[in-house]
């Protein structure tokens, strides 16, 4: 699931899933001391409010958890790495480190594109007709730079004023990533210990080499080489 992309993302689903029913399966035999067997115990309890799809759902919620930091933190680490001013400021000014989580999420988040969602009828979208069944899928990294909601979209700013546009890094209503919490906490934990005990840090190729994983709807990196 962390390394595919496209085809082969497609291709381990189906693994993830059944590896998820039998895991809900082996805990309603034999209960232990963990989260499935909570979430099974509150399902029996609560009457199957909670259904055997949502539990596979709730699983496989689980093993995507955590893709989202992992790799903003390699994303961040390569745009401060390559912005050297930023960094300098970033490290003179630590207090600065959530708002800068906040852009960095907005500049170089690892979403570029939502989940398709399929057209139930016939609709007219800004001048372009989208049929019944065709799929359409919305730019994140287009709507983060959207000059209607940023001023000057295309400057990194570590100090961008609270209180501005809301960026869709951890997307948005209904769909609000339920742990965007936690991924922002990890990545200032991360990145400020990263830049406390290696003040030295720097890339270890030209910029342009850091290697992205193919796939068209998530910026991550599948190297970055640095010096610390």
């Amino acid at each position: 699931m962390a390394a595919g992309s496209g085809q082969r993302f497609g291709e381990a689903i189906p693994a993830v899933l059944e590896g998820a029913r039998a895991a809900i399966a082996r805990r309603r035999a034999e209960p232990g001391d963990d989260l499935l067997t909570d979430l099974i115990r509150a399902q029996d309890d609560d009457g199957g409010r909670l259904s055997d799809t949502e539990m596979v759902t709730m699983v496989w919620n689980l093993v995507l958890a955590g893709q989202t930091p992992i790799n903003l933190i390699a994303n961040a680490v390569h745009v401060l790495l390559s912005h050297p001013d930023h960094l300098a400021r970033l490290r003179a000014e630590p207090e600065l480190m959530p708002r800068a989580v906040e852009e960095l999420m907005r500049w170089c988040g690892p979403m570029l594109l939502s989940i398709p969602r399929y057209a139930r009828e016939d609709v007219e979208l800004f001048g372009t007709l989208v049929h019944k069944g065709e799929a359409v899928s919305a730019s994140i990294a287009g709507a983060n730079r959207d000059p209607r909601a940023f001023t000057d979209p295309e400057t990194l700013d570590l100090g961008r004023p609270a209180g501005t546009a809301p960026h869709l890094g951890f997307a948005h209503g209904p769909h609000f990533c339920l742990g965007a919490s936690l991924a922002r906490v990890q990545t200032e934990v991360a990145l400020t210990a990263l830049l406390r005990r290696y003040p030295g840090l720097a890339l270890a190729a030209a910029p342009h080499e850091a290697r992205r994983v193919p796939d068209p709807g998530t910026w991550r990196l599948f190297t970055l080489p640095v010096t610390l």
